[in-house]
This record gives C-alpha cells, structure tokens and sequence, in this order.
C-alpha cells in the first residue's frame, strides 16, 4: 500500500518540479539502496492513486474533556481494516489532540512496531520484546569471569579490552543524555536516563558500522517521553476507576502495552524502527571521515554536493523544491552563500526537534509519522518552515539570516507549518492555511550597523557634500587648489574611516573567537559557535574589502595609499587568522 501511494506522490511531485517521475524514483531508489532498506508496506493498486492514509472520513474530534475509555473507544474500536487509516487520518488534520493519552500506541501503528490487526499485538509485543533481551544478554560483558585474559590487553578478541570500549561509549552516550531536555523534568529522573544510556548503547553496539552519533539521543527523548506519559495516564485512570467501561481484552491489551517493564523494550523497538529510515542520515561521508551529526563543513562551498543520503536530499530540497516554490528565497540564500547543509543537517537529522518546544514538536512527529514511515513530510516542513519566515530572512544579512535559520523563531506555531507542508506536498486536496501574521522583531544594533552602505563611493553625507562642491569648483589655479584640498580632506576622512572599521572587526572578531573557543572546549553550544563563525565570516568580507581598497586610495594625488600601514598589516594578518582557524575547525568538527 505504501509503496503504490509514495511513488505516486513522488510522480506528482516530479512533474511538478519539471522533473521527470523517473529522475524522482532515481532519487528515491538510491536513497533506499543505500540504506539498505525496503517498505514493510505491500503495493496496494487499487489505492496508489489517492493520498495515503487520508481516506478513511474523519469526524469532529473534542478530546478536551473526553475520558480515558471514550478516548480510547473513540481511537481504537473502529474495523479492523480502517484502523491504521483512521488514525493516520486524524493525525494528518491534527485531531490528535496534544495531551491525547495514547500517542505512544499510535506512533507503534505509524513506525509499524504494531500491526493493523489488533489480534495479532499480544504476539507481536512479545516478539519485540524478547528481541531487546537477547541483545542485553549478548552485549552485557563480565570480563571478569574470562580465565587468563589480561586486563591490559590491546587484543580486538580481549573481554577486557572490548569492556574498556563499551564503559567509554557508555559514557560518551551519558555526556549527552543527562543534559536532555533540561527544562523538562522527566529527563532528569535517574530511571529514564538510564533507560535512555541503554537503549542507545544496546543499538550502537548491534551497528558498529555507525555506533552511537551525537544527536540520537534527541530522537529517543520523544519517544521515551510519550510513552511515560501514555503509561502516567493508564495508572491515573485505572487509580481512579475510569477503566470500568473496557472489556476485559481491551483491559488485558491494554495492561500489556504499557506495562512498565518493559519500557526500554518497547521504546527500543520504536527507535529502531525510526533509525531504519534516519540511519542513512547520520551515516559518515563519503570520504570515510565521520563529521559531527550537527556541524556541517561550514568553509566547503561544494559540501552539499557529497555524495551522501542526507547531501542529495537537502540538494533536491534547495534546488527542486524550494526553487520552484519560492525562486527568490532560494536565489537570497544561494546569494549570502548559506549553505542548506549548515542548519540543515541538525533541522533533519533531529527531525525539527530543537526548533520548537517538546509539545510542539510531538504534534509535528504525529504528521510526518502518520504520513509516511520513509518520513517523505519532512521535505516539506523543511521548505515550509523557511518560506514561513521568508520576510525575516529576505531582510537579513548573512549573520542574521543564518542566526534566524540556527534559532528557529520561537513565534511559529508549528500547526501553521504542518498545514503548509501538506498544501505544498498537495495542493489540491489541501488548501494554503490563513498566512500566519508574524511582528518581526525590531532591529538591533548589531542588524543596524551591517545595514550602513559599505562602499568608499558614498560613505558619509559629508563625503557626499565635498564631492558637490569639486563639481562647483572654479576653474583656473584657484579652483585646481581647492580641489587638490577636497581631494586630500575626503581621502584622510576615507582612510579614518576605514581604521574605524578596521578596529571595530578586530574587536569583533576577538569576541566571537572567545565565544568559538569557549563552545569548543566544552562541547557545548555548538549553536553560539555556529552564530559566531557567521560574524566572523562578515568581518573577514570586511577585511578583504578594504585590503582591496588600495587601487582606488593610490590614484588620489598627493601621495595617500593604503600600503604597508599598521592597519593593512592587521587587516592582512587577521585574514592569515581566519585561513588557520577555518583549517583547525573543519579538522576539530570532524572529529568523532
């Protein structure tokens, strides 16, 4: 079913483009190569042609005072063959509402942990299950219990060098899941994080081909999340009675799905089946090097061309999808030189999550799960989300743009995204949602200097009032000396004018350097250094500007040049500074 209803969506959106629905398959088969991955969803021909999982008639959905029974009748006891339709169709219009109580059984349906017949759950759950303890039992090692093997051993075959390893990815994996979602409090309890460190443990070490990359635990944390609230809620109704309406199966069934043994089991299963389709996302370069899952090679202009996964999408993102909704935004920011790549790896391979807040961000996972297990949404809530702010950024120089595209403004309603994605993804079963009115934000000091003309034409009114008055200069001696005069005063204030800037990008390069020094040595705010590498970047422009302000200082007569000043000499060496620290970032982000 899924197959048929992907590639015929994928021919649409081709033609579209003005590509061909061949070119989109190529794209799409490659992708699935690559992964090594293949639909768990039969081709179901007599539905290929409508839009997937949106067919089954959604009714008017008011869960604000709806109990724990009726909203569990409501969502599950409907045919079994329109179930999995049925939920995917209410997940697409958002009528999930975002404190349902049974949003981690729904996304088992979406990522097909659960099968459409609910018989067949006992079974499945059970099966799951005893895969994660088999993986348990095969990689918990107790070299102790080896006779003669040497704890010093540098041996690959060595229990105690293999168990030397696995205590350094266990405490790589707990550097970054206790500083999880800090302000969510569920985070912080020691039986979820230690549940966390073992779920991604016992997942790199089944694929030491890609083992633990930064940024999986952001994929686990939602998904822990919901399924401690959905089990918070049974053990509230049930407290309270609320779970007398129920038969007695449905109480079983319900009683074995969120049975809080097994919650690293059953979150295991869901993570894993995600991963199949974000593994390819955070496999290593081409090269063989892996990169930092959230730092981009932000100095290489052909970086989103590397032949990876994640490099053809956000490439058929920016130059088929964007290009053909929006030509302007997409030539601005091919103009600034954003690469997609620098906030686009963390916007896909964290699946929006650091753009919005938790609850936000779980709405948002409802869609693009219910959509498609290939997460095929995600290319669109891309696109949306950037035309969503296309006045913002339109108006933004570089350092603005990239700071607005590192920290997604907080006043998007998410919903207003979903509904956009979906109309461009489909316009005529989805119409455009009312444009959502946004106040842009004053400008700062920082957003007002860049704005300044930068040429030496016209840097000044004054500049502007001399050159009127060489116009009206008399001819004859008198008038030759008054403009020779002109001539010297606009090149002194033009030489001011450019140890002025010189200064100020010297000042402001010595910040963001600290800034950069300090992210780097603690591993942390990988965004902050992100932000300032893009004030660093204006300021080198800066420099080379006037370093290439030379010609036009020489021709002045009198003798004014540039060449062999103290500022030149700074200007020159802090462009020697910028070559060595783009030379030593590229090599520290690439460390593993």
């Amino acid at each position: 079913m899924g197959n048929g209803i992907r590639g015929s969506a994928r021919s649409s959106e081709a033609q579209q483009s003005g590509g061909t629905p061949e070119d989109d398959e190529f794209f799409c088969d490659f992708q699935a190569a690559a992964s090594g991955r293949a639909s768990r969803r039969p081709v179901d021909s007599d539905r290929a042609s409508q839009r997937p999982f949106n067919d089954t008639p959604v009714p008017s959905v008011d869960m604000d005072h709806m109990g724990y029974a009726d909203e569990f009748e409501l969502l599950f006891e409907t045919s079994q063959a329109d179930l999995d339709d049925y939920l995917r169709g209410l997940a697409l219009d958002m009528r999930l509402h975002p404190a349902t109580k049974f949003r981690s059984l729904c996304w088992r349906i979406f990522l097909d942990c659960l099968p459409e017949d609910r018989l067949e759950w006992p079974q499945t759950l059970q099966k799951k299950r005893q895969e994660y303890s088999k993986k348990v039992k095969e990689f918990e090692l107790d070299p102790r219990q080896e006779v003669g093997d040497n704890p010093l051993s540098q041996d690959d075959k060595s229990k105690w060098n293999k168990y030397f390893q696995d205590e350094e990815l266990r405490q790589m994996i707990q550097q970054d899941v206790v500083r999880t979602w800090p302000e969510v409090d569920v985070f912080q309890r020691p039986d979820i994080q230690d549940a966390m460190i073992s779920i991604l443990f016992y997942y790199s070490r089944s694929k030491p081909s890609l083992s633990y990359r930064q940024g999986m635990h952001e994929i686990l944390a939602p998904i822990i999340y919901v399924m401690h609230c959905d089990q918070r809620a049974y053990n509230e109704a049930r407290k309270n009675g609320h779970l007398e309406r129920l038969s007695e199966g449905n109480l079983r069934m319900l009683a074995d799905i969120l049975d809080p043994e097994y919650v690293a089991h059953d979150a295991y299963s869901m993570f894993g089946s995600l991963m199949e389709t974000l593994e390819s996302w955070y496999s290593c370069a081409e090269n063989g090097e892996m990169s930092r899952p959230d730092v981009p090679q932000l100095f290489s202009r052909n970086a989103v061309e590397t032949q990876t996964i994640l490099g053809l999408k956000l490439c058929k993102i920016n130059q088929h999808i964007l290009k053909r909704l929006d030509p302007n935004l997409q030539a601005h920011l091919e103009c600034l030189e954003i690469n997609s790549q620098v906030y686009g790896i963390r916007w896909l391979r964290l699946l929006f999550g650091r753009e919005y807040p938790l609850q936000s961000v779980l709405c948002l996972w409802d869609t693009i799960f219910a959509d498609s297990i290939s997460l095929d949404l995600a290319d669109y809530i891309f696109v949306a989300m950037l035309i969503t702010i296309r006045e913002r950024l339109l108006a933004a120089d570089y350092s603005d743009c990239l700071g607005l595209l590192m920290r997604y403004p907080d006043d998007v309603e998410v919903s207003y995204v979903i509904k956009l994605a979906l109309h461009f993804r489909d316009h005529y079963k989805y119409p455009r949602p009312i444009r959502q009115v946004i106040h842009e934000r004053p400008k700062s000091p920082k957003r007002v200097r860049a704005s300044r003309p930068q040429t030496l034409d016209f840097c000044s009114p004054e500049i502007d009032e001399e050159v009127n008055w060489q116009n009206m200069a008399s001819s004859g001696k008198e008038g030759a000396a008054v403009e020779r005069e002109l001539s010297l005063t606009s090149t002194a204030k033009q030489l001011a004018q450019l140890k002025s800037r010189v200064v100020e990008c010297a000042l402001s390069m010595d910040v963001h350097l600290a800034t950069l020094q300090q992210a780097l040595v603690h591993s942390e705010g990988l965004e902050d250094a992100l932000v300032a590498l893009a004030q660093l970047k204006s300021a080198r422009d800066q420099l080379k500007e006037i370093s290439g302000a030379d010609d036009l200082l020489d021709d002045s007569e009198g003798g004014w040049t540039l060449v062999g000043t103290p500022q030149q000499e700074q200007a020159s060496s802090h462009n020697r500074s910028m070559d060595i620290l783009k030379k030593r970032l590229n090599g520290l982000m690439n460390r593993d």
